[in-house]
């Protein structure tokens, strides 16, 4: 995404990282903790009962 290398959402009780630059996405809990660092191409392919998946593929949209 050009001009864009990083983004900070905080839904609910997790909080999810994109970073374009490092094609990283990751899901923290509250505290910061890290629960899921995924690489950004290989979302679609996270299985259908992974709670962040779609999620985390509408944010890369955006």
């Amino acid at each position: 995404m050009k001009g864009i290398n990083f983004m900070h959402h905080n839904f609910g009780e997790y909080i999810y990282e994109i970073d374009y630059k490092k094609g990283t996405v990751e899901v923290l809990g509250l505290d910061y903790q890290l629960i899921e660092k995924h690489d950004i191409l290989t979302l679609p392919d996270l299985p259908d009962t992974n709670p962040h998946r779609d999620l985390l593929i509408s944010l890369i949209s955006i």
